[in-house]
């Protein structure tokens, strides 16, 4: 399972969640059983545009959660 962390420089929620929600112990214990990614939205591109496409993304952060066969299981949007 992949869990995919879609943020951007500017964002404020985004950099909370950086100092916060990923450095506590009990999410970085879980985080052990997926293939963390990180998609920096920051840029605006060909590439980045795909992506936004790709997983309906609206606003960062946006937190997706796969299984192993690549479907999404789970959506968060904003600071969790």
């Amino acid at each position: 399972p992949v869990v995919v962390d879609v943020a951007a420089e500017w964002c404020i929620p985004c950099k909370e969640m950086d100092a916060t929600t990923f450095r506590d112990p009990e999410v970085r214990d879980e985080a052990e059983r997926f293939v963390m990614v990180k998609l920096d939205m920051t840029l605006e591109g060909e590439e980045n545009d795909r992506l936004t496409e790709l997983f309906l993304i609206r606003g960062v952060p946006t937190t997706l959660f796969l299984d192993p066969a690549g479907e999404e299981s789970e959506r968060k949007v904003g600071y969790v």
